[in-house]
């Protein structure tokens, strides 16, 4: 199961920019894409879509 989402999360990075991890301008890191999936995963299990 855990081959699977990583595949899933290979082909959302590959698809969406908005999951590719980038840095911000004091040079950290932000979210990696699998915090991302997760956080997109569990809106969509919840049934709730923030503003």
């Amino acid at each position: 199961m855990w081959q699977d989402l990583l595949w899933i999360i290979t082909a959302v990075v590959a698809f969406k920019d908005y999951f590719v991890q980038k840095r911000n301008t004091a040079g950290k890191l932000g979210f990696s894409p699998h915090q991302k999936m997760t956080v997109a995963l569990m809106i969509f299990s919840h049934d709730e879509i923030g503003d």
